[in-house]
């Protein structure tokens, strides 16, 4: 990058900060240059923001004379900083990293037992961690991905095409093809909200608002696949007729006619069933927190999980353990971090992946129903940040990754409705990978009664707005993950 570049873009960045009160960042390592991840940044005791895996962030200014940040993070020496000198070196902030070892700051004692401090640290989760009802301003992203490595459609019989249409039919179905195994489908879901849980960790959500980011032409799920084969199968129908679609001896459709589809395609509205993002969101908060054979607290239980005291580091100039985990019996899949603090025992930050040889779910029924699925990767990082107030660590920073191999090979049959009962048959068979990546920054968290969860009200339906390309101005002035540089890349073919 030359100095002109810098130049241009450091008064871009001055332009939109005084214009759109917003403010955008790097934070690097000194030495390796690197951007540093999942940095806090502390604007006041109420609002912040956190790095995003590039260690970019945005501060939304509104109309607060903001002097100084904050910045904290785990490894690295904390830093107070003015506005002015992020300015002045190009909107770059640059940590040094905090360098202790064990043996450094345990030079003339023992060094702590890990099975001491596992102990305590379940002897003080209920000190540590609220269990109660509560409310949370919550943004969440979605990001997923898709990779087709196989994809045929073939129509094998068709008592009511004409010979050329038969091969028209192939020959759409094979364009269809080529257009998805070239293609890397992408979609991207935001939506801020307000989420209420209570203390069975059942939940209620209202969004303020919600996008997606897709590209409906190229926007491809099995599902959808076998939409587009559908439709193009029905384009070589006969348009004024119903019929019936039969995989095996499954009835998938009674009714299907395109000209029907056509008009509800045309009167789709943009709208999520709101129970839907819940989970979403839900499940997130479920994997942050300690409850009896809750995910974390089987990381914490000895008799399932090894753990080795691997270092000592720094996070706001305390003491941090660094703990290593592993399972301990065949029942156990995961090894990862924890990262507790010395004086509370509370835990601050895991870090968790499938272990070696482990995976999740799977499910083979190739040959039955032609159905194949292997859930390979789980991975996932939680951060808490701790409320002066009551003394309580809550969740500030949530992600989870998922990602499948998946097989689905099914004989399709369209059944004319009355008349002579003509039939088309045609196959679908396809196989690929998917990946799924799930955020949730907690802007702010606080306790709330029973009263207050039975007020709040939940809509069945959450309207959302498509976008074809990124837009940097849809989320200003409000405080959201600052993104990756493949979701700004991001364009709709539409």
């Amino acid at each position: 990058m030359n100095k002109y570049t810098l130049l241009i873009g450091a008064l871009f960045l001055n332009f939109t900060t005084l214009f759109a009160q917003e403010f955008k960042a790097q934070i690097i390592d000194s030495l390796t240059q690197a951007p540093i991840p999942y940095a806090a940044i502390q604007v006041d005791e109420t609002s912040g923001a956190i790095s995003n895996e590039e260690g970019f962030f945005a501060i939304n200014f509104e109309d607060k004379e903001i002097i100084n940040l904050s910045i904290s993070c785990l490894g690295y020496e904390s830093k107070v900083i003015s506005v002015e000198d992020i300015k002045n070196n190009n909107f770059v902030i640059i940590l040094q990293e905090a360098i202790n070892t064990l043996e450094e700051v345990y030079i003339n004692e023992t060094k702590p037992n890990v099975d001491s401090i596992i102990a305590k640290v379940n002897l003080h989760l209920k000190d540590n961690y609220s269990s109660g009802y509560s409310s949370h301003e919550i943004f969440y992203r979605a990001t997923n991905f898709t990779d087709f490595k196989k994809l045929d459609f073939e129509v094998d019989k068709a008592s009511s095409f004409r010979k050329k249409d038969h091969v028209s039919a192939n020959n759409s179905l094979d364009s269809l093809s080529n257009v998805v195994r070239n293609s890397k489908a992408k979609q991207f879901s935001d939506y801020l909200g307000n989420i209420v849980v209570n203390d069975s960790n059942k939940a209620k959500l209202n969004v303020v608002k919600a996008t997606e980011l897709l590209d409906r032409q190229n926007g491809f799920s099995v599902e959808g696949l076998q939409e587009k084969a559908q439709n193009i199968m029905l384009k070589y129908l006969d348009q004024d007729k119903y019929y019936k679609l039969k995989s095996g001896l499954f009835k998938l459709e009674d009714s299907l006619n395109l000209k029907e589809l056509i008009e509800e395609d045309e009167n789709r509205k943009d709208e999520h069933n709101t129970s839907f993002l819940r989970r979403g969101a839900n499940n997130l908060l479920s994997q942050a927190k300690f409850y009896d054979n809750s995910f974390l607290s089987k990381i914490l239980n000895p008799k399932l999980y090894k753990h080795t005291l691997e270092d000592l580091t720094y996070y706001n100039g305390d003491f941090i353990y660094v703990i290593s985990y592993l399972p301990r019996k065949a029942k156990s899949k995961f090894s990862g971090k924890l990262y507790i603090t010395e004086d509370t025992y509370a835990v601050i930050r895991t870090d968790y992946q499938y272990s070696k040889g482990k995976r999740g779910s799977k499910l083979n029924l190739r040959l039955l129903l032609g159905v194949k699925f292997n859930q390979n990767v789980r991975l996932g990082t939680v951060i808490y940040t701790k409320d002066l107030e009551t003394e309580k660590y809550t969740p500030q920073y949530i992600k989870e990754e998922d990602g499948a191999y998946f097989f689905v090979s099914r004989p399709l049959k369209f059944i004319e409705q009355g008349g002579d009962k003509s039939k088309v048959k045609f196959s679908f068979k396809v196989e690929g990978n998917t990946r799924n990546k799930e955020e949730l920054l907690c802007i702010s968290t606080k306790s709330i009664t029973l009263e207050a969860y039975n007020a709040f009200t939940e809509k069945k339906k959450t309207p959302y707005q498509v976008l074809q390309r990124y837009d940097p101005n849809i989320w200003k002035s409000q405080n959201t993950l600052e993104p990756l540089e493949e979701m700004k890349r991001f364009s709709s073919s539409n």
